[in-house]
């Protein structure tokens, strides 16, 4: 099986890149932006030159930061139809496509969020998340290539080097020390996955037939403050934090991910102290 993963050099990409590469039985190819430029106007019938038939195509680009937000916008919107162009060029084999949780909306209190909420994204990375998930399913239906659509929650562990808002940042400026800017209490819920648990599902979603849209997080939910006390105890620190009022209406969210489970039967996720703790580990090397 040959398997190509657009986006190797990001937290996603390289992380399943990783996994792969040099594995038994799989001739594996990865690409960055300087490589193939997913953004450009030959970039469709470029990446249809790298596939075939038997192709598992793993896509995770996006395009870089930019201080034009709407530049952004449009290059992540390059890229995914670029993509869809050329799956119908070459129908592959099967295709896995990284969306995202910002499809509903950043700003949406929901306690149970599900494959079937509806879609109203708040943000110009929600709005371009959800604009290639249209693009690419139409791709696919065109050419009968099945689907895989993952709408991951944060994720969070070794190798992310952009740090948003969430434990990746809050454990760096631990070690930096660095105050955590909290709003608020502290107290909306999130939930996050360990970059290892994204892998061993898109693993078995690559080895099995499973097509459809698929939430990606553990079901649980914790605040900003269990984070941070989270870190206090692992990296036996105190760590520094700065109360910035809240002008916004506090948002919890908390995914319902039992059709992944069922679609995956015997998963299990890596406890969040246990991922915290891994994390620091590789921190510190």
């Amino acid at each position: 099986m040959k398997l190509v993963v657009l986006g190797k050099t990001g937290f996603i990409g390289n992380a399943i890149f990783e996994r792969f590469q040099g594995s038994m039985g799989r001739d594996v190819r990865g690409f960055n932006s300087s490589e193939l430029n997913l953004a450009s106007p030959k970039a469709a019938d470029e990446l249809a030159k790298l596939l075939d038939h038997n192709t598992t195509l793993v896509v995770s680009a996006r395009a870089g930061k930019n201080s034009d937000p709407l530049k952004t916008l449009e290059q992540d919107i390059a890229i995914t139809n670029n993509v869809a162009r050329a799956i119908t060029i070459v129908p592959v084999r099967k295709c896995v496509y990284f969306s995202s949780i910002a499809v509903y909306g950043e700003a949406i209190d929901n306690n149970n969020t599900t494959e079937e909420t509806e879609t109203s994204p708040t943000s110009l990375y929600g709005i371009s998340r959800l604009a290639g998930e249209f693009a690419i399913k139409s791709a696919a239906k065109k050419a009968r290539i099945p689907l895989t659509v993952f709408r991951p929650c944060m994720i969070y562990g070794p190798g992310d080097r952009v740090f948003p808002y969430g434990p990746d940042l809050f454990l760096k400026c631990a070690l930096e020390d660095v105050s955590v800017k909290i709003f608020g209490e502290g107290t909306e819920l999130r939930d996050y996955l360990h970059i290892q648990d994204l892998v061993k599902v898109t693993e078995y979603f690559i080895d099995n037939d499973l097509p459809g849209t698929y939430l990606l997080g553990t079901g649980e939910s914790r605040s900003f403050i269990e984070i941070i006390e989270c870190i206090k105890e692992i990296t036996q620190r105190n760590v520094k934090t700065d109360r910035i009022e809240q002008k916004q209406p506090k948002i919890n969210q908390k995914l319902n991910v039992q059709k992944l489970i069922k679609a995956f039967p015997g998963l299990s996720f890596i406890a969040f102290r246990e991922g915290m703790r891994n994390t620091f580990e590789h921190a510190k090397n």
